[in-house]
């Protein structure tokens, strides 16, 4: 899928899929001014009442059958919780020789970059979805419309 194939419908499903997802996210995000931690949150509790009421419905409704979800859908095995625990102790590893290599000050770059990230981070997370919807338009405006 490339963006010519969706800006120029030549996938009608793909194109539609795209619009419908960009709608979702233009009404999750930026009619309603959720931030993602919200938005998450938002979508957690749906999902969790969602299961709950599921589990509580009884076998037959009007004689349509109910498939209740399994329980083995929500069990993830010791090799993946080992793969994942491991991956977050290796992160945990790396940003600590980072945090101690910065304690010795001898590598500027390293703190230069440190600190531009978190600038930019604190930047996003201040800013609103609205307003990034806003810029990211009108900077993507240009490439789009040509004099």
């Amino acid at each position: 899928m490339t963006v010519a194939d969706v800006l120029l419908w030549r996938n009608k499903k793909q194109t539609l899929t795209v619009l419908l997802i960009l709608a979702a996210f233009l009404f999750i995000f930026i009619a309603t001014g959720y931030t993602i931690i919200t938005a998450l949150s938002k979508l957690l509790l749906a999902a969790s009442i969602f299961l709950f009421i599921h589990a509580k419905l009884p076998e037959k409704i009007l004689g349509y059958k109910i498939e209740k979800i399994q329980e083995s859908k929500f069990h993830i095995s010791e090799d993946k919780s080992h793969q994942v625990a491991m991956s977050v102790a290796s992160g945990w590893n790396s940003a600590m020789v980072c945090l101690k290599s910065l304690c010795k000050g001898s590598e500027l770059i390293l703190f230069l970059r440190m600190v531009l990230s978190l600038l930019a981070l604190s930047i996003l997370g201040a800013a609103s979805f609205c307003n990034m919807f806003i810029i990211g338009v009108s900077q993507c405006l240009p490439c789009f419309c040509r004099v």
